[in-house]
């Protein structure tokens, strides 16, 4: 180990990353999302069980509310309100990102899936509060993705902005 060796977390010994790492090493990349999903899902849930507790007047609809706020922070558009049940609310990206890699898959849009559900595919388990993909597709080809993601029950806003020319990508969070 370097002289200069920073631990990835203050309350962690440069000993203790090492053994970390060496477990962490010794697993799938199929293992590392599955411990990536279980960490999101259960802060996602405490957070849930927290405000449930906490706030037991607030009706479904104010609940659900507040949870995409949350989890979405600025991202969240205004009077967006998360249907189905709470399971549904705090769907991990790592659900999120098998459900689109099936739709991209299917349309044979080309796509890739980046930043902290890639890391942690590659061994750094972590929360992410939202799903970054990288998709390659044509103005032809756009409606029916819309469709297909709509038909699953995900909301997808901006597509006018996209067809007309002022958005050229859709940021984390809006579809």
């Amino acid at each position: 180990m370097p002289a200069n060796y920073r631990p990835q977390a203050t309350d962690t010994s440069p000993i203790t990353d090492q053994f970390e790492f060496a477990l962490l090493r010794q697993r799938t990349n199929s293992d590392r999302l599955k411990m990536s999903a279980g960490l999101t899902q259960s802060i996602r849930q405490l957070c849930l069980a927290g405000w449930q507790q906490n706030q037991p007047h607030w009706s479904k609809a104010q609940l659900a509310q507040k949870l995409a706020q949350a989890f979405l922070g600025d991202d969240v558009p205004g009077g967006f309100v998360p249907q189905g049940n709470a399971m549904s609310w705090i769907q991990d990206s790592i659900t999120l990102a098998l459900q689109l890699q099936e739709i991209l898959t299917t349309l044979a849009i080309p796509h890739y899936i980046t930043n902290g559900i890639a890391a942690s595919a590659y061994g750094e388990p972590r929360s992410t509060r939202d799903l970054d993909v990288v998709i390659s597709i044509s103005l032809t080809e756009l409606d029916l993705l819309v469709e297909r993601l709509k038909s699953a029950g995900f909301y997808v806003p901006g597509i006018e902005d996209v067809r007309n020319g002022t958005m050229h990508s859709v940021g984390s969070g809006t579809i």
